[in-house]
């Protein structure tokens, strides 16, 4: 965003909106049902003027969406500063790196869809027996897959090989 003095303005949003946003405007969804769960909870939420903390996730009634959210919440390992701080090196906490990490995970999200969404196009192409059909395919595919090197190389900095 843009001030009136044309300076870049940082304005500052809830993850769970900016996530669900993100989500919802490229229409993207889960396959698991259970995230798929919990992306509508808050999508429904956040049109209702809510936000949902862990606990209505940790507290569920559906144990398959409690256990889930316990297993997303919490970190398997802990790094003790302790030590390291000793040595002059320190940790930064995914917290103080929050907006880069939420950026980078949704379009790592978003380059595994594209790619499922390429890997059925192939399969599709390979079961067409229609001129018109095999080309609009392709038309798809050379889309899609532009979408994934530019996600992929110029968004998330990976180098494509194949």
């Amino acid at each position: 965003h843009e001030d009136e003095f044309k300076q870049k303005v940082e304005i500052p949003v809830k993850v769970a909106l900016f996530i669900v946003n993100d989500l919802s405007t490229d229409e993207i969804s889960f396959e698991n049902p259970v995230y798929q769960f919990i992306y509508e909870a808050f999508l429904n939420s956040l049109k209702e003027e809510v936000i949902l903390d862990k606990l209505f996730f940790l507290n569920h009634s559906e144990s398959l969406v409690s256990s889930t959210s316990v297993e997303l919440l919490f970190t398997q390992y802990e790094v003790t500063a302790s030590g390291w701080e000793k040595s002059n090196i320190f940790i930064k906490e995914e917290s103080t790196r929050l907006k880069k990490v939420v950026m980078h995970s949704l379009l790592a999200m978003k380059a595994r869809k594209v790619e499922h969404m390429l890997d059925e196009l192939q399969q599709k192409l390979k079961t067409a027996t229609d001129g018109d059909e095999m080309i609009e395919i392709l038309q798809q595919f050379q889309t899609l897959k532009s979408i994934s090197m530019q996600i992929q190389s110029d968004q998330l900095g990976r180098i494509i090989t194949k």
